[in-house]
């Protein structure tokens, strides 16, 4: 897997902890899915070498976080799959509706991003000069690695893999493809293609960022704040080029959604409208409403304030 940043990475444990429950509705998943402020130490391990007191503070800091996403935020996650079900059996998926969808997937995480950026923080800054070093190195592995596979490849290549995920992915959702369909991701794979090397640009901006307030050391304060910004602005980083870059990305990919929401077979429909109910069914017996989940709701407020 090529690995983001650490810190962003703190967040994206409860992506996927949701996307996996949601992908594959198995109630192991959702043990998983509790269970993350276990198994996040062992996954930082691949990152950078932590102490006991630290594997310890990641614990905490993952297990609130964990609480206040299943509180407050996996009831929305089953809303926009059953608001998702509801439209294709209306037959309704259309380009607007489907850059909405979008939308609300990119807003949730925006809004786990702002809740993360603190408790990252302070993970962060309890990693002493050494340890920063090795996280940085072990990044760079994954950008080359990022490099070797999307961008130092030729371009035939490149648009295969791209094929090839989109393909494995759709067809999670709603089986074999037909030969339109496949026909419709080669497509969208040619126009994309690209992109590789302007993501691992900003991937690298984006890390050499962190690293220099690191290497400052501030007070904890200012820390926070600038590991904030790069949390939730980080194309404050990236030019207007990058940012034209992105949104075409977007364009494409909804095009893509669009062209096989309108090919769709009765059979995949059926199938697609199954999953996002099983969907919609796994996020809201994950939901939570304990007492430790309001407690953490409330640590967390200061971060997504700026959200309400």
């Amino acid at each position: 897997m090529i690995r983001t940043s650490f810190g962003r990475r703190f967040a994206q444990l409860l992506a996927l902890g949701a996307a996996a429950a949601l992908l594959a509705g198995c109630a192991s998943l959702t043990v998983a899915y509790n269970r993350l402020h276990w198994w996040a130490p062992l996954y930082a391990q691949n990152y950078v070498s932590l102490n006991m007191s630290q594997r310890a503070q990641l614990r905490r800091e993952v297990a609130a976080l964990r609480d206040w996403h299943c509180s407050t935020q996996l009831a929305e996650y089953a809303e926009w799959a059953g608001g998702l079900a509801h439209e294709l059996r209306a037959g309704d998926l259309h380009y607007g509706r489907i850059d909405a969808l979008y939308g609300q997937v990119r807003s949730a995480w925006f809004g786990l991003s702002a809740a993360a950026s603190h408790r990252a923080a302070r993970l962060l800054l309890a990693l002493s000069p050494r340890q920063v070093d090795q996280l940085f190195d072990e990044l760079e592995k994954d950008n080359r690695a990022f490099e070797r596979k999307y961008v130092m490849r030729a371009a035939v290549e490149a648009e295969a893999r791209y094929a090839e995920r989109m393909e494995k992915q759709l067809r999670d959702w709603i089986g074999n493809l037909t030969g339109a369909q496949r026909r419709a991701v080669a497509d969208w794979s040619r126009e994309i293609q690209p992109i590789g090397a302007d993501r691992l640009a900003a991937r690298r901006l984006w890390q050499a960022e962190l690293r220099r307030s690191l290497r400052e050391r501030r007070e904890p304060a200012v820390f926070h704040t600038e590991v904030r910004r790069l949390f939730l602005s980080p194309e404050s980083l990236w030019g207007d080029e990058h940012e034209e870059v992105r949104s075409r990305y977007r364009e494409s990919l909804v095009a893509l959604l669009s062209r096989i929401a309108d090919s769709l077979t009765t059979e995949q429909r059926e199938l697609l409208v199954a999953r996002a109910t099983a969907w919609q069914r796994d996020f809201e017996r994950m939901a939570c409403r304990s007492k430790g989940s309001l407690h953490a709701a409330a640590d967390s407020a200061p971060a997504v304030q700026a959200l309400n």
